[in-house]
C-alpha cells in the first residue's frame, strides 16, 4: 500500500514506539521496545540468510493516519526459516475510521507477502470459539491442521525462583528428568512426531536443533534409565518463555503406558509453582492425557485449532542423461507389420 494511505503496514520503528510512549502504558512501551530490538536482529538475520540462524520474532504495526492502531507478531518455528508461526493482531490503540476486522486482514497480508522466497510454510493458532479470527485465516489460505486443549492449574503457589528445577523430581525408582540437550534432542523429536500427521511434519520442518530453543529447564523427557534404548515415555516442549507467561506442550508415544498415571502429577505439581501464568497443550484427540490432566485438578482454560498454509512446491529431479534416445524412438520399432487379429469371441451354442 502506498505511503500516503490512511491505513498502512510497516515493520516496527523506533518512530512508532516513540509515538506509542504518549498513548500506552509505560510497562507496554518496553515490551514494544524488546520486539522493536527482537525485529532488528530478526532483519539482520533475514538479510545473512544461509550464514546466521533465524530466531528473533518480527513485528509489524499497523497506523490509520500515522497513529499506530494494531501490531502482528511473526516468529520462526524452525531455524532453516522455512516455517514461521502468526499471532493474531491485537489492537493497541482504537481505530477512527477502519474496523478491527479490516486492519487484521491487512495486517496478516502483509506479513505473508512481505517475507523472504526461503518462507514456504505458516502456522497460527486461534480459539475454537472466536469465528471471526477463524473466519480471517480461512480466507487467507490457511487450513485446519490439528486441535489443541490448552490447560492451567486452577491453584498456583507463589514461587520465587527463576525456574523451578525439574530435576528434583520424586520419581519412581530407575526414572529421571532429563533436560533437553544435543545429546537428546532427537529422542524428544521423535517423541514429538509420533502424534503428528505426515503433513503437519513437512510443514513445520523441524529438525533436532529447533528443540533446543528456547534454552530453558523446561524442555525435556521421562526416561527409564534402567534401559538401553533410553526411550522416552512422557516428553514436555516449551515452546515460549516470558517472564509472565509460559507456554509448554506435553507429548506422549502412540501406546499409553500407565507409568504416566504416577509420573504426570508428579511433573505438574512442580509446574503449578510457578509464579507465572502456565498453558499446558496437548492434543484434543488424546483422551487418556487429556482426562489424566484433569483429575490431576487442572482446569481446561480453552480450545485452539492449529491451522496451516504451505506454498511447497514438488520439486522435479529427473535429469537429462547424455546418449539416450527418447522413450518414443525406441518404441517406434516394435510397431507391428501388420493390423492386429481381432480377439475371438466364443458364441453361444
Amino acid at each position: 500500500m502506498e505511503s500516503n494511505s490512511p491505513l498502512r503496514v510497516d515493520p516496527l520503528k523506533a518512530s512508532h514506539v516513540y509515538k506509542l510512549a504518549s498513548l500506552q502504558p509505560a510497562k507496554k512501551v518496553r515490551s514494544l521496545q524488546s520486539m522493536l530490538l527482537n525485529t532488528w536482529i530478526a532483519q539482520a538475520s533475514n538479510n545473512l540468510i544461509g550464514l546466521t540462524p533465524i530466531r528473533r520474532p518480527i513485528c509489524f504495526i499497523a497506523l490509520e493516519s500515522e497513529i499506530p492502531i494494531a501490531i502482528l507478531i511473526i516468529k520462526p518455528l524452525n531455524v532453516k526459516g522455512t516455517c514461521w508461526s502468526l499471532y493474531f493482531p491485537e489492537l493497541i490503540s482504537t481505530p477512527v475510521k477502519f474496523s478491527f476486522t479490516e486492519i487484521q486482514h491487512k495486517l496478516l497480508d502483509y506479513a505473508l507477502n512481505n517475507q523472504n522466497e526461503k518462507v514456504q510454510s505458516w502456522l497460527i493458532n486461534c480459539p475454537t470459539n472466536n469465528e471471526g479470527l477463524l473466519s480471517i485465516a480461512r480466507e487467507s489460505g490457511f487450513q485446519p491442521l490439528k486441535m489443541v486443549n490448552c490447560w492451567s492449574p486452577l491453584k498456583q503457589f507463589p514461587n520465587h525462583s527463576i525456574e523451578s528445577d525439574l530435576s528434583q523430581l520424586d520419581l519412581p525408582e530407575n526414572y529421571e528428568w532429563q533436560r533437553v540437550n544435543k545429546n537428546n534432542a532427537f529422542h524428544l523429536l521423535r517423541l514429538e512426531q509420533a502424534g503428528e500427521s505426515s503433513h503437519l511434519r513437512q510443514i513445520q520442518d523441524k529438525s533436532w536443533k529447533d528443540l533446543l530453543y528456547p534454552r530453558s529447564n523446561f524442555s525435556g523427557m521421562i526416561i527409564n534409565n534402567y534401559s538401553e534404548s533410553a526411550n522416552p515415555i512422557l516428553g514436555m516442549i516449551c515452546n515460549e518463555l516470558t517472564d509472565e507467561r509460559i507456554d509448554l506442550e506435553i507429548i506422549r508415544d502412540f501406546a499409553w503406558d500407565s507409568r504416566i498415571s504416577i509420573i504426570l502429577p508428579k511433573l505438574l505439581k512442580k509446574l503449578s509453582l510457578e509464579n507465572r501464568q502456565i498453558c499446558l497443550q496437548c492434543s484434543h484427540e488424546d483422551e487418556h492425557l487429556n482426562n489424566c490432566i484433569q483429575q490431576i485438578g487442572w482446569g481446561l482454560k480453552e480450545e485452539k485449532l492449529l491451522l496451516g498454509r504451505s506454498i511447497l512446491r514438488r520439486k522435479d529431479n529427473r535429469r537429462i542423461i547424455k546418449g539416450t534416445k527418447p522413450i518414443e524412438s525406441m518404441l517406434g520399432k516394435l510397431q507391428p507389420q501388420r493390423p492386429p487379429l481381432p480377439t475371438p469371441t466364443l458364441e453361444p451354442r
